[in-house]
């Protein structure tokens, strides 16, 4: 689902759904080597209860990842996390949790709770977040939300919109 240039020269990280990449025991993230295709085995991603990743962004050393899971290294981390993008380390810096299904009538469509696509300012200090979500730690955000990330600890902006509030269509 994700290709981005990697931390050193001549990788590249994907993010997806797989368990396995060229044999290595790889759970939705690995760092690959362009010249030969081999997994970097100096980074290495914490273990995620289920799902798939869908997005990657890296700002400095920082590695965020964007999916549909609700633990990372059995700590609680639903939709957003951050890696040390040369070791693959959990960064606890990320705590978003990104909670409750947009569409919560019952119907329309009814994909998987998390976070479909991620950028981050230039900068560093701020994230967008979109996907099938309706809260950003517990606070309303239809689909989507901002994340300070300038601070000791990641928080959601007071910024909102109701423009996605409607419920999707079913056929969707």
């Amino acid at each position: 689902n994700a290709v981005i240039p990697g931390p050193l020269a001549n990788t590249v990280f994907i993010g997806g759904s797989f368990s396995t990449v060229n044999g290595t025991a790889e759970q939705f993230i690995a760092l690959l080597n362009l010249s030969n295709g081999s997994v970097v085995t100096s980074f290495k991603s914490p273990a995620f209860n289920f799902g798939f990743v869908n997005d990657l962004v890296m700002r400095g050393n920082e590695l965020y990842v964007a999916g549909v899971f609700t633990a990372a290294a059995g700590q609680q981390h639903q939709g957003l996390v951050a890696l040390n993008a040369t070791t693959g380390k959990l960064d606890p810096f990320m705590d978003v949790q990104l909670t409750g299904h947009h569409n919560d009538s019952g119907s329309g469509a009814q994909a998987y709770v998390g976070a479909t696509d991620i950028d981050v300012t230039g900068d560093g200090k701020t994230m967008v977040v979109i996907g099938n979500f309706k809260d950003a730690d517990g606070q309303l955000r239809n689909q989507v939300a901002l994340i300070d990330l300038s601070g000791a600890t990641a928080v959601v902006t007071p910024w909102s919109t109701t423009g996605y509030a409607p419920l999707c269509f079913s056929w969707s």
